[in-house]
């Protein structure tokens, strides 16, 4: 079952140095990198600049909606797609 895009969000195809922040509570710190870019009406309108986030584990997967079977990557290595609200 394929799931709609979303009206406004953020794609992120890449996260890059991710470290953890806070073994106790499972929080963790990184980066986007190599394309991210704002969804507006279900589309990709425009390219927005890579940003820092922290986030802890549990909250980021108590948000996701659905995942993508795993892809093929440029690089060859398996992919997973994330949705999140």
């Amino acid at each position: 079952m394929r799931s709609a895009p979303p009206d406004r969000g953020i794609l992120v195809t890449r996260l890059w140095y991710i470290r953890e922040v806070d073994p106790y509570e499972k929080i963790f710190t990184g980066m986007t990198r190599d394309g991210t870019f704002l969804i507006e009406g279900g589309r990709v309108t425009a390219g927005v600049r890579n940003f820092r986030f922290n986030q802890g584990l549990m909250e980021m997967l108590s948000n996701v909606e659905a995942l993508s079977a795993p892809c093929a990557h440029r690089e060859k290595r398996p992919t997973t797609w994330w949705r999140l609200p």
